[in-house]
């Protein structure tokens, strides 16, 4: 029953399931629906005299990107047709700053969201900086201050989906490795592989030993403990000491989690899980064995 619940939880991350599941552009649908951006894209550098040729390498080398820059350059193709301007128009801008600025506010009046913004800043620049615009224009004091908004609201919305990462990982090595919960605070990470991730731990009860609990691959990649702490793993800061105390840190800036932390956060997600009060945390290891 535990792990059925695990399985609505797994449902109820669709961010975390977006990053880990990595889907290639020509399965997806917006791809047939978003020509009017590539069109706008070839249409503009064809004019600063680039070969179709060359056109096709910056699209096929753009990879997993492609999604998002087309989607950009569909929405930008709509913003000039609706303040009446033809797509040349972006050939001779005086001030590609200026532009860029009105056209992202005039998106965050039409209430798109904070990463639709980012998404259509990043595809304006890219086309921008292809079409031979200066840097120093492209990424101007003037867009920063008026994105610095939703970049906090990014920032923030990005470190909560990184601690919900961090708690659902935390969670499924506790049932699938059988650790304790102060064993698995105590860890650091022994070793990594493709298929296998080894933690080391200190066992205090007597006798006290030194323990390694591995994480491995499972069929059912929703609650595959190993795709959960790759995932989360991959969104810490870098070179945050592998030490005891350490492992579960997210940033440099962010204190040492405490196990109390930890269990409360787990026991936030089970309850949004649907999952009944009366679990403890250390029943979750118990309910597995």
């Amino acid at each position: 029953m535990l792990r059925i619940e695990f399985v609505n939880l797994s449902n109820g991350s669709e961010t975390q399931k977006q990053r880990l599941c990595a889907a290639t552009w020509i399965d997806l649908p917006i791809f047939n629906v978003s020509k009017n951006g590539e069109k706008l894209f070839r249409q503009l550098l064809q004019a600063r005299g680039l070969s179709s040729n060359a056109i096709d390498r910056f699209i096929s080398n753009w990879s997993s990107l492609l999604r998002t820059h087309i989607a950009g350059l569909t929405l930008l193709a709509g913003y000039l047709k609706r303040i009446h301007q033809q797509p040349y128009y972006l050939l001779n801008l005086e001030q590609p700053q200026i532009f860029m600025a009105n056209y992202l506010e005039d998106a965050i009046s039409q209430k798109c969201s904070d990463n639709s913004v980012k998404n259509q800043r990043c595809a304006l620049a890219e086309l921008l900086k292809y079409m031979g615009y200066p840097e120093q224009q492209i990424h101007s004091d003037l867009v920063k201050q008026l994105m610095r908004k939703n970049r906090m609201r990014l920032r923030y919305n990005r470190l909560r989906e990184t601690d919900l990462g961090r708690t659902i990982a935390a969670t499924l090595v506790m049932v699938f490795t059988v650790a304790g919960l102060s064993e698995l605070h105590r860890a650091v990470l022994l070793s990594t592989s493709e298929d296998e991730y080894v933690i080391q731990t200190t066992i205090l009860k007597s006798p006290q030993r030194i323990a390694e609990f591995k994480i491995c691959k499972i069929p059912d990649d929703r609650i595959c403990p190993l795709r959960w702490f790759k995932s989360w793993f991959a969104d810490r800061e870098p070179d945050i000491p592998n030490k005891a105390q350490e492992l579960w840190r997210i940033s440099h800036a962010e204190r040492y989690i405490q196990a109390d932390d930890l269990s409360k956060a787990i026991r936030a997600v089970l309850s949004s899980a649907g999952i009944s009060k009366t679990f403890s945390v250390t029943s979750i290891s118990a309910a597995s064995i």
